[in-house]
C-alpha cells in the first residue's frame, strides 16, 4: 500500500497549494502507476481518494481508464458543503488571470470540522504541513473538475465503494450520493456511519475504516450487489 501526496502539498515543498491544470494531478497519479507496474503488475490496483482526493480519483478515473481495478471513497470532496462566498470566488476568478498564484484562505479553516477527536483536533491545529491557503489557479482547476464529473460521471466505470459521515460539517452527503450514483460503475458499494467526524481515520477506533477497506479489496469488488449499509 501507498499514500502519495499531492503535488503543492504534504511533504511537497515546491508550489505549495498551486497547480496550472488539474490535469497534471491525473498525470501524477498515473505516472506513479507506471513506476510500480512492474514489480506490482498483477496485483489488483485499487485507488483511495479521501476528502479533496476523492474528486481527484473520480476524475483519475474517467480520464484514465483501465488503470485501476476499484475506486474507494472516503468521505471524498465530490460535492463540498463548505465553499467559498460569492465575493471570494469573484475575486479568485479575476486574480486567476491576472495574477493566478495569489493566494486565498481555504474555507475549511476549523479543526473540529474535521474530526470529534481532541488529540487529533490538537495536531491538525498546529501541524506545520497543513495546507491553510491555494493560489487562485488552483481553487479555479478544483471548481473545473467539478464541472467535469457532472459532465463525464458516466465515464467512471470501475467499481466503487463511498464511505460517508453521516453528519459531515465539510461534505454535502446528499449531492455526493446523487452524483455517485451517476457513475457508470456497475458494482459500487454505500456505507454511511454515524457519529463519526469527515476525517473517518482520526476516529479513536477505527477499526470500522479497516474493515470496510480491506472487505472491499480483498473481497466486494468482485461481487456484483450494490448496497447501502448504515453501521455504527
Amino acid at each position: 500500500m501507498f499514500s502519495l501526496d499531492r503535488r503543492g502539498s504534504g511533504r511537497n515543498e515546491s508550489e505549495r497549494g498551486h497547480v496550472g491544470r488539474w490535469q497534471t494531478l491525473t498525470d501524477d497519479i498515473a505516472d506513479f502507476f507506471g513506476t510500480v507496474t512492474q514489480p506490482y503488475g498483477s496485483l489488483p490496483r485499487h485507488l483511495v481518494g479521501v476528502s479533496w482526493g476523492g474528486k481527484l480519483a473520480a476524475c483519475f478515473a474517467a480520464v484514465r481508464p483501465h488503470t485501476v481495478d476499484s475506486l474507494l471513497f472516503v468521505a471524498p470532496g465530490l460535492v463540498p458543503r463548505v465553499v467559498h462566498t460569492v465575493g471570494e470566488m469573484f475575486r479568485i476568478a479575476l486574480a486567476a488571470f491576472l495574477k493566478p498564484r495569489a493566494r486565498f484562505r481555504i474555507p475549511i479553516d476549523r479543526p473540529e470540522m474535521f474530526t470529534h477527536t481532541p488529540e487529533r483536533i490538537e495536531f491538525i491545529r498546529t501541524d506545520p504541513l497543513m495546507l491553510r491557503e491555494c493560489t487562485a489557479r488552483f481553487f479555479i482547476e478544483s471548481v473545473r473538475m467539478d464541472r467535469f464529473l457532472r459532465r463525464n460521471a458516466a465515464r467512471v466505470e470501475v467499481p466503487a465503494l463511498l464511505l460517508l459521515a453521516q453528519d459531515d460539517p465539510i461534505i454535502d452527503n446528499e449531492s455526493c450520493l446523487k452524483l455517485f450514483q451517476m457513475f457508470g460503475s456497475s458494482r459500487k458499494k454505500i456505507r454511511v456511519f454515524p457519529a463519526v467526524g469527515h476525517t473517518l481515520e482520526f476516529e479513536k477506533d477505527i477499526g470500522f475504516l479497516v474493515g470496510a477497506l480491506t472487505a472491499w479489496m480483498e473481497r466486494d469488488y468482485l461481487s456484483g450487489a450494490e448496497a447501502s449499509s448504515p453501521v455504527s
